[in-house]
């Protein structure tokens, strides 16, 4: 049996070794967050831990701002239609290294004010600064190894790094008094050692930081899109950061903690959308669409039910893994979870956008959701506590999945495509349900008996239609 998988192994094109090992290597890197997860939360109080939350969703919404996201959609069409890949590979390096050093020089002659605003003391906004500037030539790095389906060393150096960040960050804590400190500079250190490192080697590579033409086609490219980078983000940071500003930053490191479990959806969710995009592309410049209803359906059902999954077996995790205060963050889990599930549905509507270059389309719906999360919070949490939170996150995912279907159904009807390629009935009927399993499991939450047995149900269902899942898996990863 070894031998026929190892058979199997190397008869696989290299792109499909690329995605497997990338989907190995996230699982990794989570695991591996995930069990060091309780070690910090006896380290680190609700309050430290929400200040540490807090750091790194600044972190996540400015880096998206000051770095235009070369590393985003713009990088794949870039490697395409610029002959010299290293050229644009260290323009765009130089462009957004640059960006940075300019917004954070400014910035240090406003160093108080903009950490009052930000709920940091002005080391961590320094910190802030320098991590988006260390992380910049290693994301674009990162992402040219996976465009050339390269994973060996990408694979190594991130999983060095995601052993390094916790075994740094508890000789710190456990070293020094100034814990968010420590841990923050600890994961800082080897990031920019990795930075530096790329950084001299992309620049040498294409001989190039300045590059008129090439700046102007990114920021051209990325001027729409930047505002769909930055709702994402919004949507998925704003929750701790609006946390620490109405109720404190003890309720954030609670919510931080229980949107941690809750994403671990994304190990399947990103797994899957990243074969299913290019599978998207692939159906759309041949013609042959008639094949994405019944395989996205199928993904998104196995996605439901790992969901339905991870919520159920929740309790008995936090029980083993997590002192009691930080036990109520239990109840956010079902909510943010479901989500998960609904953020992993717009990919699948968003690659048709992105494929006929719509990308206003992408941003408007990426805006509604980011607004309409911020206004919710800032009216429901002072109403309802931090745990509403968790609600206004789903139901903004919820609206964003819509207004991308409604986006990605005018797309199509612009470029002649009047039959719809997803059944989006189907779908919509599928996730409703799914949804509706997902409430019913806390009817019976903290009873161990009946929620066992909703488990078990749910493997038995996937067991069932293994076949169906391995099927769809072999055909968008051929």
């Amino acid at each position: 049996m070894l031998d026929e998988l190892v058979r199997r192994y190397r008869q696989m094109p290299q792109g499909v070794k690329a995605s497997f090992w990338t989907v190995v290597s996230s699982v990794l890197l989570k695991g591996i967050s995930f069990i060091t997860l309780p070690i910090f939360t006896r380290l680190l109080t609700t309050s430290e831990y929400g200040i540490l939350s807090i750091y790194t969703s600044w972190v996540s919404l400015l880096s998206i701002l000051l770095t235009f996201t070369v590393w985003g959609g713009v990088f794949n069409v870039g490697m395409v239609k610029y002959p010299n890949r290293a050229r644009f590979v260290s323009a765009i390096q130089g462009m957004s290294v640059t960006s940075v050093m300019v917004a954070g020089c400014i910035s240090m002659f406003f160093l108080h004010p903009i950490s009052q605003w930000l709920g940091m003391n002005e080391f961590l906004v320094v910190c802030m600064f320098v991590e988006i500037l260390a992380t910049i030539p290693f994301n674009i790095w990162v992402v040219e190894q996976t465009f050339d389906f390269i994973y060996q060393k990408k694979i190594i150096i991130t999983i060095c790094l995601s052993v390094l960040n916790p075994l740094l960050g508890y000789i710190g804590i456990v070293t020094f008094p100034w814990h968010v400190e420590a841990k923050v500079l600890s994961g800082l250190l080897p990031q920019v050692v990795i930075g530096l490192f790329f950084f001299w080697q992309q620049q040498r590579r294409g001989e190039v930081f300045f590059d008129k033409k090439i700046w102007r086609y990114v920021f051209g490219f990325n001027a729409v899109l930047i505002l769909h980078y930055l709702s994402m983000q919004v949507l998925n940071q704003s929750d701790r950061i609006m946390i620490n500003d109405l109720v404190g930053s003890s309720k954030a490191g609670i919510y931080s903690v229980a949107y941690t479990f809750a994403m671990l959806l994304n190990l399947v969710a990103n797994g899957m959308n990243s074969s299913l995009t290019a599978y998207v592309y692939r159906c759309l410049k041949s013609g042959h669409t008639e094949k994405l209803a019944q395989i996205n359906n199928i993904a998104a059902l196995f996605v439901g039910a790992c969901a339905l999954v991870l919520i159920c077996i929740v309790p008995d995790v936090f029980r083993f893994m997590l002192p009691k205060s930080y036990h109520e963050a239990l109840w956010i889990v079902p909510p943010v979870t479901l989500a998960a599930y609904y953020m992993f549905l717009y990919p699948m509507f968003g690659a048709v956008e992105f494929y006929y270059e719509v990308n206003h389309y992408v941003t408007i719906a990426s805006c509604v959701g980011a607004v309409l999360n911020v206004v919710l919070n800032a009216l429901l949490i002072p109403m309802f506590g931090y745990v509403a939170a968790a609600y206004t996150t789903l139901l903004c995912y919820v609206c964003f999945a819509l207004c991308h279907y409604y986006f990605m159904k005018c797309v199509l009807m612009k470029n002649g495509e009047h039959k719809s390629i997803f059944n989006g009935r189907r779908l919509f009927k599928n996730s409703l349900i799914l949804s509706m399993l997902c409430f019913m499991v806390l009817v019976f939450y903290e009873d161990d008996f009946y929620r066992w047995i909703f488990i078990m149900v749910i493997v038995a269902m996937l067991v069932y239609k293994k076949q169906s899942f391995i099927d769809t898996l072999l055909v968008i990863r051929k």
